[in-house]
């Protein structure tokens, strides 16, 4: 996974080479001439007021469409705007400056969902929905976004068998928490399972506090990302096997 790829802005003639979220080939390319954006009436309202104003104050809506540059899957856009600093190199500043400010988009929505990382084809419907969910809202409000990926969490522990439930002294039964849960994979798996331990906690903190960074949130997704290679592609257990194929072939 590309971090800093989910971090770019758009521009009037261009988006980010995001990966096609159909056949995930192909790049995204703007389409000409496609993106459409306004001033909203609050940020025209600002700019009566020239002694307050500053270039912060600025605020778009916009829509574009983006295209596949394989599938020819289009991709519609949309999300808000304002003006950034067109930072270059200026003679004799102190600080470097910037001569001017440029157009940047944010994205707020896609359809369809544009996908951070990859998911594997064997990946549980259960879990790649709320993955899906949580790519959807890295764009518009991070700690539900980091919710979301508990849930997931929660489908996991479901599709590796995790119990949910354990006898009671009286007779019943007692739910676990998703805490439990993970502990009681991470016996099985330890590296694997203290990593998605710390998942939970950010999907606590998602939960209570709207302090989720986007870091915090794109680390995860890297987290999640790794374990659903290990967990549904097996992907160590296939370098072991390619890595044994070589050795009885040229080992001595």
């Amino acid at each position: 996974m590309d971090s800093g790829l989910w971090q770019q802005s758009i521009t009037e003639t261009s988006c980010p080479p995001w990966p096609c979220p159909v056949c995930q080939r192909g790049i995204l390319a703007l389409v000409e001439d496609s993106l459409v954006f306004k001033q909203t009436r609050e940020s025209i309202r600002a700019e009566e007021h020239p002694q307050d104003w500053d270039p912060g104050l600025v605020d778009y809506a916009f829509t574009a469409w983006a295209a596949c540059g394989i599938c020819g899957q289009e991709v519609s856009l949309s999300g808000n705007g304002g003006l950034i600093p067109n930072y270059e190199e200026v003679e004799d500043h102190p600080h470097g400056g910037y001569e001017s400010f440029l157009d940047g988009f944010f994205l707020k929505h896609s359809y369809p969902a544009l996908e951070l990382f990859p998911i594997p084809e064997k990946c549980p419907e259960s879990v790649a929905k709320e993955v899906i969910s949580a790519f959807e809202l890295y764009w518009i409000y991070r700690p539900a976004c980091a919710g979301r990926l508990r849930v997931a969490l929660e489908a996991l522990m479901d599709h590796l068998n995790i119990q949910k439930e354990i006898p009671t002294n009286k007779g019943g039964m007692r739910e676990l928490s998703l805490h439990q849960r993970i502990e009681a994979y991470r016996v099985i798996e330890p590296i694997l399972g203290g990593n998605l331990l710390a998942l939970k906690w950010l999907g606590n903190t998602g939960s209570h506090s709207s302090v989720v960074s986007k870091r915090d949130i794109l680390d995860a997704f890297e987290v999640f990302e790794d374990a659903l290679a290990e967990i549904i592609d097996k992907r160590s257990e296939k370098m072991a096997q390619l890595a044994e194929r070589l050795r009885k072939r040229h080992g001595k």
